[in-house]
């Protein structure tokens, strides 16, 4: 019976390392796993905030009566302000384009989209046209806007 328990023991004293072993690879690969779940959640929030910014400007813009360059300067401070969004680095451009040919730009180059075209410039039904460009570090938005706004002081 003596040699039994002995036997016994001696088996689990060899595998106590290789559980420790397989404990440690087991953690290093959930912590991998965990970190990057946290890193892709973060860049999907991004992803979000600039896209919800990038609407939420283009239907201020095109839902207002006149629009001027300081208007469009005024709403563009107030959504980069530090308590509308948790995204550091981002560049806003508005650039609305009338039916007439008449366009303006806020601020006059934008770093985003340096070309800013779109394919609903020469529409005849639509008297303007208000597009919203966002980019941060990873990602970029597109948002376009008919509007019945006229160009302001």
């Amino acid at each position: 019976m003596m040699n039994r328990v002995k036997a016994a023991r001696r088996g689990l004293e060899g595998r106590r390392g290789s559980v420790v072993i397989e404990a440690a690879f087991f953690f290093i690969v959930a912590a991998a796993l965990l970190t990057g779940i946290i890193q892709f959640g973060s860049e999907l929030n991004e992803y979000y905030q600039i896209n919800a910014l990038t609407d939420h400007i283009g239907q201020i813009i095109a839902r207002s009566d006149t629009v001027s360059q300081s208007s469009v300067q005024t709403v563009l401070d107030d959504a980069a302000s530090p308590s509308s969004t948790s995204l550091t680095g981002e560049t806003l451009c508005v650039v609305v384009t009338w039916s007439s040919g008449a366009t303006l730009s806020v601020p006059a180059a934008c770093q985003c989209n340096p070309t800013q075209t779109t394919t609903l410039q020469a529409s005849t039904t639509a008297p303007a046209i208000v597009t919203v460009n966002g980019c941060v570090a990873n990602f970029t938005s597109k948002s376009i806007f008919v509007s019945n706004t006229v160009l302001g002081q």
